[in-house]
Protein backbone atom coordinates (compact mmCIF):
# COMPACT_ATOMS: atom_id res chain seq x y z
CA UNK A 1 0.00 0.00 0.00
CA UNK A 2 1.14 3.06 -0.87
CA UNK A 3 0.34 6.79 0.71
CA UNK A 4 1.57 10.59 -0.41
CA UNK A 5 1.66 12.47 3.04
CA UNK A 6 -0.41 15.93 3.27
CA UNK A 7 -0.02 18.79 5.65
CA UNK A 8 0.47 18.27 9.23
CA UNK A 9 -2.76 19.00 11.20
CA UNK A 10 -4.45 19.06 7.80
CA UNK A 11 -7.65 16.98 8.87
CA UNK A 12 -8.09 15.66 5.00
CA UNK A 13 -4.39 14.07 5.75
CA UNK A 14 -4.88 12.38 9.10
CA UNK A 15 -6.01 8.78 7.01
CA UNK A 16 -2.41 9.12 4.79
CA UNK A 17 -0.36 10.34 7.52
CA UNK A 18 -1.44 7.63 10.00
CA UNK A 19 -0.74 4.83 7.58
CA UNK A 20 2.76 5.73 6.81
CA UNK A 21 2.99 6.32 10.83
CA UNK A 22 2.52 3.07 11.60
CA UNK A 23 4.12 1.59 8.54
CA UNK A 24 0.97 0.04 7.04
CA UNK A 25 1.64 2.35 3.42
CA UNK A 26 5.49 3.58 1.78
CA UNK A 27 5.65 7.09 1.97
CA UNK A 28 5.56 8.27 -1.71
CA UNK A 29 6.97 11.42 -2.58
CA UNK A 30 8.05 10.54 -6.59
CA UNK A 31 7.08 8.63 -9.34
CA UNK A 32 10.70 7.09 -8.83
CA UNK A 33 9.77 5.77 -5.07
CA UNK A 34 6.39 3.75 -6.90
CA UNK A 35 8.96 2.02 -9.39
CA UNK A 36 11.79 1.13 -6.65
CA UNK A 37 8.90 -0.58 -4.38
CA UNK A 38 7.37 -1.90 -7.40
CA UNK A 39 10.85 -3.21 -8.29
CA UNK A 40 10.04 -1.41 -11.70
CA UNK A 41 13.85 -0.58 -11.92
CA UNK A 42 15.09 -1.88 -14.99
CA UNK A 43 18.21 -0.19 -15.65
CA UNK A 44 19.97 -1.65 -12.77
CA UNK A 45 18.93 -4.99 -13.13
CA UNK A 46 20.71 -4.78 -16.44
CA UNK A 47 23.57 -3.87 -15.14
CA UNK A 48 23.61 -5.98 -11.99
CA UNK A 49 24.65 -9.67 -13.16
CA UNK A 50 25.27 -11.98 -10.28
CA UNK A 51 26.94 -15.68 -9.89
CA UNK A 52 24.45 -17.73 -8.04
CA UNK A 53 25.31 -20.10 -5.84
CA UNK A 54 24.19 -23.23 -6.37
CA UNK A 55 24.64 -24.99 -3.01
CA UNK A 56 23.67 -22.84 -0.47
CA UNK A 57 24.46 -24.16 3.32
CA UNK A 58 21.58 -23.49 5.61
CA UNK A 59 20.58 -24.00 8.87
CA UNK A 60 17.91 -25.91 10.59
CA UNK A 61 16.04 -22.27 11.56
CA UNK A 62 16.59 -21.28 7.73
CA UNK A 63 15.11 -24.06 5.96
CA UNK A 64 12.41 -23.90 8.25
CA UNK A 65 11.76 -20.11 7.23
CA UNK A 66 12.50 -20.87 3.22
CA UNK A 67 9.80 -23.46 3.76
CA UNK A 68 7.20 -21.25 5.37
CA UNK A 69 8.25 -18.43 2.81
CA UNK A 70 7.53 -21.06 0.01
CA UNK A 71 3.55 -21.55 0.92
CA UNK A 72 2.82 -18.43 0.14
CA UNK A 73 4.11 -15.54 -2.11
CA UNK A 74 4.93 -13.05 0.79
CA UNK A 75 4.13 -12.69 4.62
CA UNK A 76 4.50 -10.31 7.61
CA UNK A 77 7.59 -10.94 10.29
CA UNK A 78 4.39 -11.48 12.74
CA UNK A 79 2.62 -14.79 10.86
CA UNK A 80 6.13 -15.96 9.92
CA UNK A 81 7.10 -15.72 13.76
CA UNK A 82 3.69 -17.71 14.60
CA UNK A 83 4.18 -20.16 12.12
CA UNK A 84 7.91 -20.61 13.20
CA UNK A 85 7.10 -20.93 16.70
CA UNK A 86 10.19 -17.96 17.04
CA UNK A 87 10.48 -14.75 18.66
CA UNK A 88 10.83 -11.63 16.63
CA UNK A 89 14.07 -10.81 17.01
CA UNK A 90 15.34 -14.08 15.95
CA UNK A 91 13.00 -13.89 13.25
CA UNK A 92 14.55 -10.42 12.05
CA UNK A 93 18.34 -12.27 12.63
CA UNK A 94 17.42 -15.00 10.00
CA UNK A 95 15.32 -13.17 7.44
CA UNK A 96 18.88 -10.71 7.22
CA UNK A 97 20.88 -13.95 6.95
CA UNK A 98 18.80 -15.09 4.35
CA UNK A 99 18.64 -12.02 2.76
CA UNK A 100 22.32 -11.63 2.66
CA UNK A 101 22.74 -14.57 0.91
CA UNK A 102 19.91 -13.84 -1.59
CA UNK A 103 17.37 -15.86 -1.04
CA UNK A 104 14.57 -13.58 0.57
CA UNK A 105 13.49 -10.57 -0.07
CA UNK A 106 12.37 -7.69 1.84
CA UNK A 107 9.08 -6.18 1.01
CA UNK A 108 7.04 -2.79 1.90
CA UNK A 109 4.80 -3.28 5.31
CA UNK A 110 7.36 -5.37 6.75
CA UNK A 111 6.50 -8.15 4.48
CA UNK A 112 9.36 -10.95 3.05
CA UNK A 113 9.10 -13.14 0.23
CA UNK A 114 10.89 -16.20 -1.31
CA UNK A 115 13.66 -14.79 -3.71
Amino acid sequence: MFAVPGRVGDENSEGCNNLIRRNQAALIQSAEDICYLMGWDVESEKNDTKQVELFIDLNKEEEELIGILSSREKLTIDLIAMQAKLTIPKIMQLLLQLELKGLVRALPGNQYAKS
